[in-house]
């Protein structure tokens, strides 16, 4: 992902360092895991729930709504059968086959989120 595509870690990153955090203790003061916030700053990945952007807000000082524009809106998309019917020319079954990858992945990372939430950053 190139920088321009990852306006949110890019935000977080700066502001980090504009408070004088390090990651490490960004990380104590989110209650998060470094190498997860680690990932989100380098774009690896997003923060899939409220509670990890409340965190991150709330440890960089800024507004969980600003946040919330930075990161990747998925209700703007468009709905995931839809969009593989439409851009992909699949059929409904071909579409589903896709949506539900799309959907165990998504699933795959918020426990994965909310497993790395849990672990002690020492």
């Amino acid at each position: 992902m190139s920088k321009e595509d990852n306006a949110l870690g890019v935000f977080i990153q700066r502001r980090r360092e504009e408070i004088g955090l390090s990651l490490r203790q960004f990380a104590e003061v989110a209650g998060l895991n470094k190498g997860h916030l680690s990932r989100i700053e380098n774009g690896e990945r997003s923060p899939t729930t409220e509670s990890v952007l409340a965190k991150i807000a709330q440890a960089l000082d800024v507004s969980i709504d600003e946040l919330r524009t930075l990161a990747l809106d998925a209700s703007s998309l468009p709905p995931t059968r839809a969009y593989f019917r439409r851009k992909l020319g699949v059929d409904a079954a071909q579409a589903d086959v896709l949506a539900k990858l799309v959907e165990d992945f998504q699933a795959s990372n918020r426990r994965e989120e909310a497993r790395d939430e849990g672990i002690d950053q020492n």
